[in-house]
C-alpha cells in the first residue's frame, strides 16, 4: 500500500525513462533501476582520515598493530578500530578503550559510530 503522494516503482521508472522489467523475471531480480545512485565509495588503501587516525594511535600508544577501517562505505561516518599496544598491560577493556577514545576525541565528534577493539601483545 502506498502512502498518499508516494509513487510506485513503475511510476518512478517511467519518469526516469527507464523501462521496468517484467516482474517475476530474472531481469527484475537483478536489474538495478537507473534512478538509484551510489553516494560514496570506499577508497582503496584507506582514506586520509583513516591514515590520520592510524598515525595518531601509533604515535601515542607505541602500538604493535593498528587497523582503522571506514565501514560506512567511504563517507567517514562509521569506523572499526583495532589496536594492540603494550601500554594496555594491566588495564581492563574499558580503560583500554578510553585511551583510544581520548586520542581520537576530535575525530569521534564527527562520526556517527565507532567500534573499538583493544588487545595486549602476546608474549
Amino acid at each position: 500500500m502506498l502512502r498518499h503522494g508516494a509513487m510506485s516503482l513503475n511510476a518512478v521508472l517511467a519518469r526516469s525513462g527507464a523501462a521496468a522489467p517484467a516482474w517475476g523475471t530474472r531481469a527484475a531480480a537483478i536489474q538495478t533501476p537507473q534512478a538509484v545512485r551510489m553516494f560514496s565509495d570506499a577508497a582503496a588503501g584507506g582514506s586520509s582520515k583513516e591514515q590520520e587516525m592510524k598515525s595518531l594511535l601509533e604515535a601515542e600508544l607505541q602500538t604493535s598493530e593498528v587497523l582503522v577501517e571506514d565501514v560506512s562505505g567511504g563517507c567517514g561516518s562509521a569506523y572499526n578500530v583495532s589496536v594492540t599496544s603494550p601500554l594496555f598491560e594491566g588495564k581492563n577493556k574499558v580503560q583500554q578503550a578510553r585511551l583510544v577514545y581520548k586520542i581520537l576525541d576530535e575525530h569521534i565528534k564527527e562520526m556517527h559510530s565507532i567500534n573499538v577493539n583493544t588487545a595486549v601483545p602476546k608474549k
